[in-house]
């Protein structure tokens, strides 16, 4: 019987450590009851029809903008208060939350309890213009992937800003939930040289374009973290919520991967 009982103990004390080192297994699962329609999470191609007009509230929405190639999900969404499209109006660029294994631009987070569009309509009818970035998921893409996309973002925008009445003088950047993580992480390598480094990024960025960074209730201290939210992001780093140094999330670089 004590026999019976230690194997039986040594099992579930084993297929925990290997689900924790393994999580990917986990999060599939969860993934398999995010997904759209049957549609994939991660897409080459735009998971809706572009939409280039106006919207019900009277907000203007050109959909679908392709900024990048090199990722999934490279695409952003921008929305006007209205269709003066010359109005002087400050620029905020969107992060959506999910755990980094879910969520859009258009369906947002996942994990919250808000329509995903409420905020954006809310942020927009203060005055800005919202350009609602999308970013590649797990298991397609890990730290720092979704963080070099945003700087594939800012250079599309830098470009064609005139092209879409935009001001990259006035800029904020807000992110919710894993979202802002990014932004916090955006936020140090335009200020931070050498972080930029590690993550091998050139800022487009400068700090004089950013008024305000919007970090909308971001996990930041890892050893804080519940068993699920370190497994969402143990996932996105190194699938495995065991680093190989103590460190807090906000501080994580490539060097700890």
């Amino acid at each position: 019987m004590l026999i019976v009982f230690a194997v039986f103990a040594f099992s579930i004390v084993g297929g925990a450590f290997y689900l924790a080192t393994h999580t990917q297994i986990v999060i599939d699962i969860i993934q398999k009851g995010a997904m759209v329609n049957g549609k994939p999470l991660n897409s080459y191609e735009p998971l809706y029809d572009p939409v280039n007009g106006e919207k019900e509230n009277g907000q203007y929405l050109i959909s679908e903008i392709n900024y990048g190639s090199d990722y999934p999900n490279s695409f952003l969404d921008i929305t006007y208060p209205d269709d003066d499209f010359e109005a002087d109006r400050p620029t905020l660029f969107y992060f959506h939350g999910g755990g980094f294994f879910a969520g859009s631009k258009n369906m947002g987070d996942p994990l919250a309890a808000s329509e995903a569009t409420y905020l954006i309509d809310d942020l927009c009818a203060k005055g800005y213009n919202i350009v609602n970035v999308d970013y590649v998921l797990v298991p397609e893409g890990h730290f720092p992937d979704p963080l070099i996309q945003a700087n594939q973002a800012f250079a599309y925008i830098m470009e064609h800003g005139e092209e879409y009445h935009l001001n990259t003088d006035k800029i904020v950047l807000m992110g919710s939930s894993a979202g802002a993580i990014m932004v916090s992480q955006i936020g140090t390598a335009v200020s931070n040289p050498e972080y930029a480094k590690l993550l091998g990024i050139e800022p487009v960025l400068k700090k004089e374009q950013i008024s305000a960074i919007v970090v909308d209730d971001a996990p930041l201290i890892y050893e804080d973290f519940s068993l699920a939210c370190k497994i969402l992001v143990g996932n996105y780093v190194k699938g495995s919520i065991f680093f190989e140094q103590k460190v807090s999330w906000n501080d994580m670089t490539a060097s700890h991967i």
